[in-house]
C-alpha cells in the first residue's frame, strides 16, 4: 500500500484545525510545562518541611539552652495542697518532700536561730551563748558552749527538752546553705515556742464566765516603749461553755483590746502574741518577743491562774555561780574593756554584802552594762547589747578573783 505524501499545511488544507493545535499544545504542557510545575510543586513543599524543621530546631536550642544555664537546674518550684500553708522556695534547695500535719494555725511554731552555716560541723558561736524560750507553760534555758558546732547545738536542744522542742539542721540554700531551726513536736497553736518575756495562767473556768472593769488589767510596753494598761471585759459567756470555749473568747478579748490602741499598731503577732496552750487548750498565754515585762493584775486574775500583780520576769544575761566574799579582795577582772581593780573596791572589814554592792556598783557604772546583786548576794549583770565579755589580768591573785567571785570568763551572749 502506498502512502500518499502532504506538501503543504496551510489553512486551506484544513490540516491545522482547532483539535490538532490544542492537541499540540497539550502536548508541549505535558513535555516542557509540567515538569516544571511539579519542580515548583516540590519546592514549595520542601520549603513548608524546611520552615516546620527550622521551627522544631529552635525550639530544641531553646529548651537545650535552658538545660545549659545553671541558674534552672538551681530552680525550684512548690506545690502545696490546701491554703493553710504557704511556701516559699529559694532556687538551690534540694528536692524533697515534706509532709506537715496542720491541725491549726501555730505562729511562729517553725524558727530560724541564729546566722548560715558552710556545713553542719561549722561553729555555732565563738562566744557563751544561752538560747531561751517557753513552750507548752516551761522556760527553757539551753547553755550553748563557745566552740560547739551547729549539728551539736541541734542535737542539745532535743535532749534538753527531752524531745518536746526539736533541733533541726536544714539545708535551705545559698552560699551559706545549713540553717539550725527549732520546732516543736506537736502541731497546734497549744505547741507554739515564744521567745521572750512569756507568761501563763492556768485552766480557764467553764460555764458562765464574765469579765468586767477592774477584773483582769494587763499591762504591756507600747511601740514607744511606755508601759499601758488595758484594761479586758468579756460579756456573760453561756453555761455550757467548756474551759476551751472560754480561754477562746479572753484570747480574743485581749487581741481587741491591744487592737483598740493605737499605741500597740504594727506589734501585734510579731513582738506581740496572744494566744492559747496547755494540753487541752484551755489556758491563756502573753508574750512580748522584745523582752519587756509583763504586768496582770486585777479581782479574777488569781481564778485564771495569774496571782495578784503576777509579773513576767526578765532573764538576766549573767548570774554569778558565788556568793561575793567578805574582807578585802585583790586582783583585777574586766567587764567589757573596763578592768575593776578589787583592791580599790574592798576593805579588810567589808561584810559580803557590801563588797558585793561595791563591785555592782561599779559594774552599773559602765556605759551600757549593768550591775546588781540578788537575794543570794550572787552579783548580776546584763547589758544593752545583750552581749558581755569578762576575763582576768593574766596573772594568779586576777584569776583566782574571777574564780571566787562566780564569774565566767570569754563572752557571753
Amino acid at each position: 500500500m502506498a502512502l500518499g505524501t502532504l506538501s503543504s499545511l496551510g489553512l486551506g488544507s484544513k490540516v491545522l484545525n482547532h483539535d490538532v493545535l490544542d492537541k499540540l499544545r497539550k502536548a508541549d504542557e505535558v513535555s516542557l510545562i509540567d515538569p516544571i510545575d511539579k519542580k515548583i510543586e516540590k519546592n514549595v513543599e520542601k520549603q513548608t518541611e524546611l520552615v516546620a524543621i527550622t521551627s522544631t530546631l529552635r525550639e530544641l536550642k531553646s529548651s537545650t539552652n535552658k538545660l545549659g544555664d545553671y541558674s534552672t537546674y538551681l530552680g525550684r518550684s512548690s506545690q502545696v495542697i490546701g491554703d493553710a500553708l504557704k511556701a516559699t522556695i529559694s532556687a538551690g534547695v534540694p528536692t524533697q518532700d515534706i509532709k506537715i500535719d496542720v491541725d491549726s494555725v501555730a505562729t511562729s511554731d517553725i524558727n530560724d536561730i541564729g546566722s548560715k552555716y558552710e556545713s553542719r560541723e561549722s561553729i555555732f558561736s565563738q562566744k557563751d551563748s544561752v538560747l531561751k524560750f517557753h513552750h507548752k507553760g516551761k522556760d527553757y534555758t539551753i547553755d550553748i558552749k563557745a566552740g560547739m558546732e551547729l549539728g551539736e547545738v541541734a542535737q542539745l536542744i532535743t535532749d534538753t527538752t527531752n524531745g518536746e522542742v526539736m533541733g533541726i539542721v536544714m539545708k535551705t540554700g545559698g552560699s551559706n546553705p545549713y540553717q539550725l531551726m527549732i520546732n516543736s513536736k506537736d502541731t497546734g497553736e497549744s505547741s507554739r515556742i515564744y521567745f521572750g518575756s512569756t507568761i501563763s495562767g492556768s485552766v480557764v473556768p467553764s460555764g458562765a464566765f464574765e469579765l468586767k472593769d477592774g477584773d483582769l488589767s494587763i499591762t504591756l510596753k507600747d511601740k514607744k516603749g511606755i508601759d499601758k494598761t488595758l484594761s479586758i471585759t468579756i460579756p456573760k459567756t453561756a453555761t455550757e461553755s467548756k474551759s476551751q470555749d472560754n480561754a477562746q473568747t479572753l484570747k480574743e478579748a485581749v487581741i481587741a483590746a491591744i487592737k483598740s490602741d493605737a499605741d500597740f499598731d504594727g506589734l501585734l503577732d510579731n513582738d506581740l502574741n496572744i494566744g492559747i496552750g496547755g494540753a487541752n487548750s484551755d489556758t491563756l498565754t502573753i508574750n512580748d518577743k522584745r523582752g519587756y515585762q509583763i504586768q496582770i493584775e486585777g479581782t479574777k486574775a488569781p481564778i485564771l491562774g495569774f496571782n495578784e500583780s503576777k509579773e513576767s520576769i526578765k532573764d538576766d544575761l549573767m548570774v554569778a555561780t558565788k556568793s561575793v566574799g567578805a574582807g578585802k579582795l585583790t586582783g583585777t577582772i574586766h567587764i567589757g574593756s573596763v578592768p575593776l581593780d578589787l583592791s580599790t573596791l574592798t576593805k579588810e572589814k567589808n561584810t559580803a554584802a557590801q563588797n558585793a554592792k561595791n563591785i555592782a556598783e561599779a559594774i552599773n557604772n559602765i556605759a551600757g552594762i549593768y550591775g546588781s546583786v540578788n537575794d543570794e548576794g550572787k552579783l548580776v549583770i546584763n547589758s544593752d547589747t545583750g552581749e558581755v565579755n569578762i576575763y582576768a589580768n593574766n596573772d594568779p591573785a586576777s584569776q583566782k578573783a574571777l574564780e571566787d567571785l562566780g564569774l565566767k570568763s570569754g563572752a557571753t551572749m
